[in-house]
């Protein structure tokens, strides 16, 4: 059995020969060289096909191929990749995975990863495997650059689909069964020549008309003559003595309210005792309408108020 003076010795030699072995510029250890990465300049990024604000893979900077090697890679994806990963890449009726989610596709700059998948074949544990496929080189490098280029022009998350921007018609309701429910629940609120007079003149498209009574609030183009004033929401708070304060209403729970006055003071006062609070809020209407309308309901309005010229 080593002395303990032996071990701590031991141990001692043991730490700088580690430490030498990091530190010296000559040894095996630091052999292996850095991959050799080229940053884009923020031109380059800017002008990158995926249009991408910010640059993490080479998915983001790479440049497209030609068109005929795409549609070369589009017609052999179709043919042996379209059953597994979808007509859109988004994984098909066989199981395989999302290739517009995929690290590799991320991170294959022309077919060298995406191309030793098709060739070798691969297999992940959750997923049918892939078996290899016998296609030519120059075939499996278009379908990687075919793949690329769907990625590149991909909208965000949420983003529309694809194509030309479709315009929907919705004035299809009754227009007489959009006046009648106007004068029965909005007259006591707006006037037709009054603050909606020619509404449908002074809103941009019938989706934000629709948008913004139903709303209670103007979407599109904004009113350059809008009293922002009008749509504030006030509170009036009454103390335990009877005193009023009165204001637009910031902040308000279970415990305090907070308002600013119309003099421009701050005040916050605790829900307690005999305090009392009002609230005038001009939205709460449109708010309380929403439980109740139905398509065909604001259908019929929007086609009475676009008459509103």
């Amino acid at each position: 059995m080593l002395s303990r003076l032996h071990l701590l010795s031991l141990i001692a030699a043991v730490l700088l020969i580690s430490c030498g072995q990091q530190e010296s510029p000559g040894t095996a250890q630091d052999t292996v060289a850095a991959p050799n990465v080229t940053v884009p300049s923020e031109t380059e990024a800017s002008q990158a096909p995926s249009a991408m604000p910010f640059v993490i893979y080479p998915a983001q900077v790479r440049e497209l191929a030609s068109q005929d090697v795409l549609e070369r890679g589009e017609a052999v994806y179709e043919g042996l990749c379209r059953a597994c990963h979808g007509a859109d890449l988004r994984g098909g009726d066989m199981g395989g995975p999302n290739l517009l989610r995929s690290q590799l596709v991320l991170n294959d700059e022309h077919g060298e990863l995406i191309g030793e998948v098709i060739q070798n074949g691969r297999s992940n544990p959750g997923m049918p495997a892939m078996p290899p496929l016998q296609v030519p080189a120059e075939d499996r490098v278009a379908v990687a650059e075919f793949i690329h280029s769907i990625w590149a022009n991909q909208s965000f998350q949420g983003g529309p689909p694809g194509g030309a921007e479709v315009e929907l018609d919705i004035v299809v309701g009754d227009a007489a069964a959009g006046e009648a429910f106007f004068n029965q629940r909005c007259t006591g609120c707006h006037s037709l020549s009054g603050d909606l007079a020619g509404i449908a003149s002074r809103i941009d498209t019938t989706v934000n008309l629709q948008n913004s009574w139903v709303a209670g609030r103007r979407f599109g183009a904004p009113d350059p003559g809008a009293d922002p004033s009008r749509r504030a929401i006030r509170a009036t708070v009454t103390l335990g003595n009877g005193e009023q304060v009165s204001g637009v209403l910031k902040r308000q729970d279970d415990f305090v309210v907070s308002l600013v006055t119309d003099e421009g003071e701050h005040r916050s006062f605790s829900l307690t005792g005999n305090t009392r609070v009002e609230i005038n809020d001009p939205a709460q209407a449109h708010r309380a309408l929403l439980s109740e309308l139905t398509n065909e309901v604001m259908h019929d309005v929007t086609a009475f108020l676009v008459t509103q010229q």
